[in-house]
């Protein structure tokens, strides 16, 4: 099959850089999303950071444990739950960069409300019970306004409990499916009863395996095999891809199970190559869906093999080195980049030459940013409480059409000021927040070569859009 193609230069730290953007299901590799239990098990551990003060909105409920008394605010804290520790621990300091450029901007231009804006960063280690702790813990004892983190099965596991503590939850990582229904304001932001106060600034996984199910099928893909992970969010990626493919026209005609650790996948490839088919589609983590690819272009398969988040990055790359020739290994990359994306690029790039700038940490660079403003467009001086509430009835206010487009803080913050309405584009994407809290993004798709990644297609938002059922 011919495909045409158009060469994408990979640059550690710019968008080539960046590894898939469905920050999404990387979160959940532990087939952690169980439910947890109240019981708190495992402090984590601060950073930078204090406690909040908070001292009337666009609907706060007036509460009084403000500690900053009618002088207005003079901080503001974002809770940071990050992946200090764990498998996920080499993703972290791009977000920690990000997050504090967001910060730096934020008071540089004057904060919200005139509150220097902070964070406190505790250890989750991806794991949902000791997740569970640490946000409890950025709620009651550090006063965090919102929380600005939380991987995919950390919310799972949690969601309900987290819709019970009645703070916004704005998150660059999770791409879970369980929230395309799940979350948001449904679409009344004045009325915080129907409220599930999750948010996310990525677009979800069902957004990459509905893009990839439109490529297979546009490129003559007939009859496809799925091979997924046993965790859960792998097996919810595979049948999601394979869910769009077959509402598209197309056929799967066989679905394997993998476990992780193996130092071999040939039996589980041997089996799956019994039937015949046009292309393989695997979902699985980083370092065994390596070794399957190994393994793939050592037995000398010859239909493309289609991937998530695994296949994309230089990690695989190398990974890969002298397998890569003649072989068609295509993933995708999440989002080429919003309107804010050069300006936060550069940023980015001048503080930290030397880290990859994976793209959760461009979608929490948003998360931060759509906080500050809503809380800046409420006026909420008051209780922490009522700035919590007041930023959770502002960020689709800030965040969506219509408004004039602002790509900063500063820039919104001098809208705001003046008296206009604003329509935050952010670096990742345009963050126009669906009511359940979603937001849409273009999607690069990608073939791994030995000297990078070329784009094979890049299917745009509004395309997505058309064809989402729901999200």
């Amino acid at each position: 099959m011919s495909i045409r193609r158009r060469r994408f230069l990979r640059a550690v730290g710019g968008v080539g850089g960046v590894v898939g953007l469905a920050g999404c299901s990387v979160s959940t590799e532990d087939g952690g999303e169980t439910a947890t239990p109240d019981s708190d098990s495992g402090d984590g551990s601060d950073a930078d950071g204090g406690d909040s003060d908070g001292s009337s909105d666009d609907g706060g409920d007036g509460s009084t444990d403000s500690a900053s008394g009618d002088e207005g605010l003079s901080e503001v804290l974002f809770g940071s739950p990050g992946a200090v520790t764990g498998q996920w621990d080499i993703l972290q300091p791009a977000t920690n960069t990000a997050f504090d450029i967001a910060l730096d901007e934020i008071n540089d231009a004057g904060g919200p409300l005139g509150a220097e804006a902070t964070k406190e960063l505790r250890d989750t280690a991806v794991d949902p019970q000791q997740a569970r702790t640490v946000v409890r813990t950025l709620v009651e004892q550090d006063n965090a306004v919102a929380i600005n983190g939380l991987f995919s099965s950390e919310i799972v596991a949690n969601r309900e409990w987290l819709t019970d503590q009645e703070t916004p939850i704005v998150s660059g990582w999770p791409g879970t499916d369980a929230l395309a229904t799940y979350g948001g304001d449904k679409g009344t932001p004045d009325d915080l009863s129907d409220d599930e106060w999750i948010w996310r600034t990525i677009p979800g996984g069902s957004l990459t395996g509905l893009a990839l199910a439109i490529y297979a099928w546009d490129n003559g893909f007939e009859r496809m095999a799925v091979m997924a992970g046993q965790a859960e969010a792998q097996q919810e990626t595979g049948s999601v891809f394979a869910e769009e493919f077959e509402r598209l026209g197309g056929e799967i005609v066989d679905r394997v199970d993998l476990a992780q650790g193996q130092s071999s996948y040939q039996s589980q490839l041997s089996r799956v190559y019994e039937s015949d088919f046009d292309a393989l589609y695997v979902s699985f983590n980083f370092d065994d869906g390596a070794t399957l690819a190994q393994d793939w272009a050592q037995g000398g398969y010859e239909t493309p093999l289609l991937g998530n988040e695994w296949a994309t990055g230089q990690d695989f790359l190398d990974a890969m080195e002298g397998l890569l020739e003649g072989k068609e290994i295509i993933s995708f990359e999440q989002s080429t980049g919003g309107p804010g994306f050069d300006d936060f690029e550069s940023s980015f790039q001048e503080r930290a030459p030397d880290t990859t700038m994976y793209p959760w940490a461009i979608a929490t660079y948003d998360a931060v940013n759509v906080c500050a403003l809503a809380l800046h467009r409420s006026g909420e001086t008051g209780s922490i409480d009522a700035q919590r509430k007041a930023i959770e009835r502002n960020l689709r206010k800030v965040a969506n059409p219509d408004g004039t487009e602002v790509t900063s803080f500063g820039e919104g913050k001098d809208e705001l000021d003046a008296g206009n309405e604003i329509n935050y584009q952010g670096a990742a994407n345009n963050i126009d927040f669906t009511p359940q809290g979603n937001v849409f993004g273009s999607v690069r798709i990608t073939q791994a070569t030995p000297d990078g990644y070329d784009t094979l297609r890049t299917i745009s938002e509004e395309t997505m859009r058309e064809n989402a059922e729901q999200y």
